[in-house]
This record gives C-alpha cells, structure tokens and sequence, in this order.
C-alpha cells in the first residue's frame, strides 16, 4: 500500500479511448514528471447513441483503439504499473472485452513484451435472466421516465449490458494482475475502486473518478485526449494538467464536476449516490486544483443499472435548403400540410418522419429560447425511418417534392422555393433505439455478483 500521506496518484490519457487518438506526447511527459501508480481509461459512452449496443459495431475505429491501447500499455509495463480500462469498445459488451484483450495480446507480441497476467471482467446476464425476472414478479424499475421495464421491451433488445460497480474490478485488483478490462461500468467506478482498493473512502474516491473520467476536459482550455494527472489524499483529491497551455483550476474543477449531469447534486452508481453539491475546490499552484466536500451515500439496495438497445427500421435522410421569407414564416404550416400530403399516399405503411429546423431550433428543438427574428435561411433535414430501404429512401424523396410544390404559399410564380441539395435522398443505414433504461435492485452486492472474473497470462507469441 503506497504511503498514505503522499497520495496515490493515476495518469488519465484520454476521456474515451479509441474515440479519437490520445496525444502521446503528453501521456509520456506526464509518465516521466510524475509516479503515478495506475494508468486508468474510461472506454464507454450512452453519449454515442443506440446504434454501436445495438449493432455490436464500435463507434470508434480500430485503429484509433489499438493506438490508444498501445501506448497505455507500453507506459504500463515501462513503469510496472497496472493498466486498468473500463467499459471496453464504447458500450462494455463482452465481446468488446474479448476484442480489446485480442489488442492487448497483439501489442505483447508485436512489442516483445509479457509475460502479463490479464484479468478480464464480462457480465453472465442475458435475455432470459430478464424474462425469468418477470416471470417471478420481479419489478425492473425505469429511468428517465421509462415505464417498468415490460416483456415486448425485453423481445425487441438485440443487446443489453448490465452497469457493473467497484466491487468486481477491486475483486480483480486484489489478484495484482498487470492489466484490467471491464465490461460495462460506471465511468467513475475503475478510478473509484483503485482508489478504494488502496484504503482511500468512498466519499473522496467517487468523486476521485468523476472529475478525472473524461480526462482533459477537466482542465482550462478546453483540448482532447491530453494527459491529466489525478491524486487522492485523506482528505481531498487534485488534478494537475500536463499540456504546457492547459491548467485546472478551482472553477474548471468545479464545471466538470457537474458535467453530463441534470444538476449539481450528483449521480447514481451501483450502491449508493455521489453527493458533490457539498464540495469546495482551492488553487495549488498554476496546474493543479484540489477540492473536497463529497460524500458518498450508500442505497438501501444495491441498484444495477441496464442498458439496452434494439433495432427500429431503415433510415433514410433527405436535405433542402430555404432562403425564401415567406417560406420560412410559414415553415410551420408547410410541414403539417406535407405530413398530411404525405399520409394520404402512404396510408397503410407505418413509417417515422423527422424534421430538423437548422437555423431556427435543429439543435434544441422547442426548448429553443430565441425567436425567429432575423433568420435569413434555414436548412432542414428531413429523416424517415421505415421498415425496407427502399421505402424509407422513397418516402423521402416524396417529402422533398412535397416541399418544392407546396401550395400552402400564396406567392405568383411555379417556382419553387426551396434548394434540393441532392436530387435522390441518402441511405443512412440501419436505425437503433434505446429500449433499456432500468435497475435491477438486488439486496446487496453478493446478490448482484453477475459480474465473472478470468485470468489469463498473456506472453510474445
């Protein structure tokens, strides 16, 4: 156990591996200038939507994967650290996990590195679990205003993950092994449960993760993918940046503390909740900030969060562009006239159609504050989703015309007012849906332990 008084400190290269390259240069620097104990990297995101849990295909490349994991892992082994990352290829599936230890065994051999012992942490939770759940009465509770999670939700889920905790991966800790990929888990958990595997308390240690899971963004300004360093004491955790231009600062800190949350108060994890609306931050020097005043509550139950994904239709998307006044001040109007328009030929076909307004409220939709004082053009993406490809690509197309002969304007003239930016529509690809967003509250973590743990010795080929 390190001493206590010095802090236990971890290097954070990227706030999402694989989704674009780490900076190496700042990784190596913040290797040399520093001890830290652990390189820790959070590979998971919901922010890259539905389609990759779906799908099983990775949002971020390859390529962009293996150049992240290489150069962890040979600062790893250069400095006889552990190399821990969670949430394996974007949504924790264990296939992903079994693809980023296929990296790690490449770089070993590749690098003539190893003999490593690598643990690997996957989920044994499958469909029928749920089923068999519902079948005995159990009650899976939903999130964010989704209703008790149903049969028909669990049917048209091509794939979930359970959210795991700390508890396996300090489980997995406890085996020393030289490397830890996780399947889905909190971001904040493998920061969390290192700091908790050396002896540091919960109160300090979540927190710990939360401000250190996306990386750099934690620092003033804002870059991506540089190299952070994070340090927990007794009483309080600090951040210090690594970029010559970047630093942390009491109010970066701050900021980032809150980020991706729906207020300042905290968040939920497997087991309790991270209060943060308590704490308080203080300049060290011209890199480093420090903070403390969390708290950690423990739940009454041991909640695992689920998320799940499933397949909606064929998306096709088709793009005009409107200049003419009159046109957008009616835009309203001419949009329910084509959805009307658009019913009486396709009456007997379900189908979705979606329009994005860019330029009056394409981004926040009717939570847009401005008003439409001043707009000289508008740009509208027009989206449908259907069940065969060439359905969706004609519906949209048809939406197009539509728009280019609407009559709702009362304008002299046959020409039509809109710019068709493409004469065909395009073919998106495969549309996606989150169809899970639920907890299984289970009575304590023994009873949650759906989380296996394997070890394997991985050696130059």
């Amino acid at each position: 156990m390190p001493q206590r008084k010095e802090g236990l400190s971890c290097l954070v290269a990227t706030g999402h591996l694989g989704y674009s390259p780490l900076h190496p240069e700042t990784f190596w620097r913040g290797l040399e200038q520093f001890s830290p104990k652990a390189i820790i990297a959070d590979s998971g995101s919901c922010d890259i939507g539905p389609e990759p849990l779906a799908s099983g295909k990775a949002s971020s490349s390859a390529e962009w994967q293996k150049h992240d994991i290489e150069i962890l892992l040979l600062g790893a082994r250069q400095k006889h650290i552990p190399l821990i990352i969670g949430s394996a290829s974007d949504t924790g599936t264990n296939e992903g996990v079994d693809q980023y230890a296929q990296i790690v065994r490449d770089v070993v051999t590749e690098q003539r590195l190893g003999p490593l012992k690598l643990g690997l942490i996957k989920h044994d939770m499958t469909r029928d679990y749920l089923r068999g759940l519902l079948r005995q009465g159990g009650t899976i509770r939903g999130l964010d205003g989704f209703p008790p999670l149903q049969r028909r939700d669990i049917e048209r889920t091509s794939q979930f993950v359970p959210v795991m905790g700390v508890e396996p991966i300090m489980q997995c800790l406890a085996e020393e092994p030289d490397v830890i990929i996780t399947s889905r888990t909190s971001d904040c958990c493998p920061f969390a449960a290192f700091a908790m595997h050396h002896g540091y308390n919960a109160d300090l240690a979540y927190f710990w993760g939360k401000v250190l899971e996306c990386g750099s963004f934690v620092a003033y300004p804002k870059m991506v993918n540089h190299s952070v360093l994070g340090t927990i004491y007794e009483d309080r955790i600090a951040v210090t940046a690594i970029h010559e231009n970047q630093r942390v600062t009491p109010v970066s800190l701050r900021k980032h503390a809150a980020y991706e949350r729906s207020s300042f108060k905290g968040e939920a994890v497997a087991g309790g909740f991270i209060h943060i609306d308590g704490m308080e931050a203080e300049e060290v020097d011209e890199k480093t900030a420090a903070a403390w005043g969390s708290r950690f509550e423990p739940s009454s139950t041991y909640n695992v969060k689920l998320e799940g994904a499933g397949y909606v239709g064929h998306k096709a998307e088709y793009f005009v562009g409107i200049r003419s006044q009159s046109f957008i001040q009616k835009l309203d109007e001419v949009i329910s006239y084509t959805r009307k328009e658009l019913r009486s030929h396709y009456q007997d076909v379900p189908y979705e159609l979606y329009f994005s307004r860019y330029g009056i409220d394409g981004v926040l939709g009717a939570r847009e504050p401005r008003k439409r004082e001043g707009i000289h053009e508008v740009g509208l993406l027009i989206e449908v989703i259907a069940a065969e490809k060439e359905l969706a690509m004609g519906i949209a197309k048809l939406v197009g015309r539509l728009l280019l002969f609407t009559p709702v304007l009362s304008e002299r003239g046959s020409a039509g007012r809109i710019q068709l930016r493409n004469e065909e529509a395009s073919y998106y690809g495969m549309a996606y849906e989150w169809t899970i967003n639920h907890v299984i509250e289970f009575a304590s973590p023994q009873e949650a332990n759906h989380f296996p743990i394997t070890y394997q010795t991985v050696r130059p080929a």
